[in-house]
């Protein structure tokens, strides 16, 4: 069974899921003709073209290039690793292909 959303209900899902403190990943316009997959600031950054593919790797919301695990504090010849606090803001990725 397909199911078709429209675009008006999209952007307010996307407009109700960033006012309830959520990330949401999506294609957004970069410039005047690049699309890369990027955090959006407003569901009008949603950019939803079937004629266009993003530049970037969706991978790179899951997988990123670098990670902070740990901090440290030191003093003297004392040394304490300090974790990095994870991440526990809801996220969602959409138009992803």
């Amino acid at each position: 069974m397909t199911r078709i959303i429209t675009r008006a209900a999209l952007n307010s899902a996307v407009a109700k899921w960033l006012e309830a403190g959520w990330r949401v990943g999506a294609p957004k316009r970069q410039g005047e003709s690049l699309i890369q997959y990027d955090w959006l600031d407003s569901a009008d950054e949603l950019v939803v073209d079937a004629t266009q593919r993003p530049a970037n790797s969706i991978k790179a919301f899951f997988l990123p290039r670098t990670e902070r695990l740990f901090a440290y504090q030191g003093q003297g010849r004392q040394v304490e690793l300090v974790p990095t606090p994870t991440p526990t803001q809801p996220r969602v990725v959409i138009a992803a292909r």
